[in-house]
């Protein structure tokens, strides 16, 4: 899985902003108390998995606003895809919805709605623990990788390198 964008619509401190992944694989970010650095982050997981440190998704809407969306474009194979969760506060209480598109020419058209936090980990061959303990390195959280079982570690690294195609031959 190859991260391309990240938008971030009345999402924790951002308005309206867009992220675009370095096509080198790593991605650094830097920047001061307060910027939005752990937002992002956030906001990937989010994407990904529907769930959030946060806890509750309410507290992942702006501030004075009553909607908040994340989409994520990512690139798995020759597909590009893309996951849109959408969260709308009526009151205190919070509820999202998801779809996953697939890109046909210049469009997204959808690709799945239903079960959404099931199937993306399916998608992606990524679950949210090896996101959060490898692929992910928060600052200070550098030992995730290894803390992983050796067998864990040998699935995050295939993933990463997207080895499944060398060991089919």
């Amino acid at each position: 899985m190859i991260l391309k964008k990240l938008y971030l619509k009345n999402f924790l401190i951002h308005d309206n902003s867009e992220i675009s992944f370095s096509e080198k694989g790593i991605t650094v970010f830097i920047g001061e108390n307060g910027a939005g650095k752990s937002s992002i982050l956030e906001g990937l997981t989010f994407a990904l998995f529907g769930k959030s440190e946060k806890g509750n998704q309410a507290n992942l809407v702006k501030w004075g606003r009553n909607q908040a969306s994340v989409i994520l474009d990512f690139q798995k194979g020759d597909n590009i895809y893309r996951i849109e969760r959408v969260i709308t506060l009526k009151g205190n209480k919070a509820s999202s919805i998801g779809t996953v598109y697939i890109k046909k020419g210049e469009r997204f058209v959808p690709y799945f709605q239903k079960n959404i936090t099931k199937e993306i980990p399916k998608l992606t061959g990524i679950t949210n623990k090896i996101f959060s303990s490898s692929i992910l390195v928060k600052q200070g959280d550098i030992e995730g990788l290894l803390k992983l079982t050796p067998k864990e570690r040998g699935k995050v690294l295939e993933e990463i390198l997207d080895m499944t195609l060398y060991q089919l031959l």
